[in-house]
Parts: structure tokens; sequence; C-alpha cells
């Protein structure tokens, strides 16, 4: 799995790759740790590299744009058209 490409900490990157291999966690932090970009990359990464399909549910509608605005700035307009969906 090549992370490269991701904005990110190494740290983040350890995370991801942790997870998409089958760990099981969660991500704690005061705001503006990067838990939200973390978590975009990871749905990103998952549906990107190892070709998965991703549902993300947030309990509200504020959550569910933040993860689709980060998510839309990692992978750039252009291609958030073809991988985002938000309903």
């Amino acid at each position: 799995m090549l992370l490269s490409w991701l904005p990110l900490d190494q740290e983040k990157q350890k995370i991801i790759r942790w997870r998409l291999n089958g760990g099981l966690g969660s991500l704690i932090g005061p705001p503006g740790a990067g838990k939200t970009t973390t978590g975009a990359a990871e749905a990103i990464t998952a549906a990107m590299e190892e070709n998965e399909r991703v549902l993300l549910v947030a309990y509200t509608n504020t959550a569910a744009n933040e993860y689709c605005l980060e998510s839309c700035k990692l992978v750039g307009p252009e291609v958030a058209k073809e991988l985002i969906i938000r309903t």
C-alpha cells in the first residue's frame, strides 16, 4: 500500500496502514488534531488503493459534510466527482 500521495505525517499514515490491515481502534484527540483528515484519508485509501467500497455514517450532517470536504481536499475536485457521493 502506497500512502505517499497523502499529505499526512508518518504517524497518521501508520494508523491508516494498521486499520486497513484489520486493526480495530479509534482516534481520540482535541479539535485540530487531524481526526477527520485521518478518517477521510483512510476511506479514500481503501477506495483507491484497496478497491473497497466505503460507507461513512456520521451522527450529524455537519460531521458528514466535514468528512466530504476533507476527502475532496485530499483527492481534488475532479477525482472527488467520481469517488464521493454525499446523500
